[in-house]
């Protein structure tokens, strides 16, 4: 891999596309973000990112000599904790969804995905200079190359929440460095309030939520954790968990 790097002053010596958000912006100047090097923050050519996935796919080898260690990547590839509310898991460096196994990141004007079937010796990378995430068309040309669809999503069935039953959920949930979530009630609904939008929230099951992140879209599934004691101290979205900070009035 030789044009890739964590520096920022590194790889600005390398050809790289101007990164541009989704209005068109121009991203300037080329951000830097060391907190981020333990998640990942590697700078990568899609060639570069290719020798990497071949090494993956193949026990470590590449070109007839072993880069990385093959129980390296028998590790990264054995899941270590379950994601509840992406259904997932996550091994070292990887996410674990059925026989799909992936990365994915993103920096200010920039994304990256690298999405393999490592039991077909398959894999995908979808590179932009935009804040548009190319899951679609990676998942695509995944089925291109493995010759068969994805599986069917998960079909998301909900139910009311018993009015009694809200206060268990109400609170402020803050993540450092994310975003703060509330959870209130609203006549006899409970809401979830994010980005100056709310969203109503209906049951999954047990203490796994839904709401509708668009008009259109998919049920996006949260999970609340419960403490020792039985009383919800966490809830996760997405990658993250938000911390319980404390309960909030009880909306008219």
């Amino acid at each position: 891999m030789t044009h890739s790097g964590f520096r920022t002053v590194t790889v600005m010596t390398y050809p790289f596309a101007v990164g541009h958000k989704m209005s068109g912006e121009v991203i300037r100047p080329l951000a830097e973000d060391s907190r981020q090097w333990p998640a990942g923050g590697l700078f990568a050519s899609a060639n570069d990112l290719s020798r990497f996935a071949i090494a993956l796919l193949n026990d470590g080898m590449v070109d007839g000599q072993q880069v990385i260690a093959a129980n390296v990547v028998r590790t990264m590839f054995t899941p270590r904790v379950e994601i509840p509310a992406l259904r997932q898991q996550y091994g070292y460096g990887l996410f674990i969804n059925d026989r799909v196994v992936e990365h994915a990141g993103s920096n200010p004007g920039f994304t990256a995905v690298l999405r393999m079937r490592p039991d077909e010796h398959c894999a995908v990378i979808a590179l932009a200079n935009s804040d548009a995430f190319l899951r679609s068309t990676a998942q695509r040309a995944l089925e291109t190359c493995t010759g068969r669809a994805a599986p069917a999503p998960i079909v998301t069935n909900t139910i009311a929440i018993p009015p009694q039953q809200t206060s268990d959920y109400e609170g402020t949930y803050a993540q450092p460095r994310r975003w703060t979530i509330e959870v209130v009630r609203s006549g006899d609904a409970l809401v979830l309030k994010q980005f100056g939008k709310e969203f109503p929230l209906l049951r999954v099951a047990g203490d796994r939520l839904a709401f509708l992140p668009a008009a259109g879209a998919r049920p996006k599934e949260i999970v609340f954790h419960r403490d020792s004691s039985g009383k919800i101290d966490l809830l996760q979205e997405d990658l993250w968990a938000f911390k319980k900070l404390r309960a909030s009035a009880q909306s008219p």
